[in-house]
């Protein structure tokens, strides 16, 4: 995708309709696998443990140690490791995250055990 002819919002839109309507776990490995497509960043989203962060949705790199990886906490006990070779400017990283909170996590209600509870939906699996 050229650089310069790219609008990261306009992406974050287009994904936002392609998941629309799925569960939330199925909607953050869509985003996962649709990051990695796009821009060569491998996001995995993980239930936080104290120092242990466990998998719970999205792509685990082949090789971790290539590129730069971020752990972000999303909230008290869920968050996204992201691994990037670059094609993401912390611009859209940012931009990223606050799509991840405000239109796929909005509304969850409790994210131990990746039992989310949705408040108009009950529980999901």
């Amino acid at each position: 995708m050229a650089r310069e002819m790219f609008d990261f919002d306009d992406w974050l839109d287009r994904l936002e309709q392609s998941i629309r309507g799925l569960a939330v776990p199925l909607q953050l490995s869509a985003l996962a696998s649709q990051a990695n497509r796009d821009f060569e960043a491998v996001l995995w989203f993980v239930r936080i443990h104290g120092k242990r962060w466990s998998h719970v949705a999205g792509e685990l790199p082949s090789r971790p140690e290539c590129g730069c990886i971020k752990q972000i906490v999303l909230h008290a006990n869920f968050g996204v490791v992201i691994q990037s070779r670059g094609h993401l400017s912390d611009t859209d990283l940012k931009s990223l995250i606050e799509f991840i909170n405000s239109r796929i996590l909005k509304g969850v209600l409790d994210y131990s055990e990746f039992s989310i509870r949705i408040r108009s939906e009950g529980s999901l699996q």
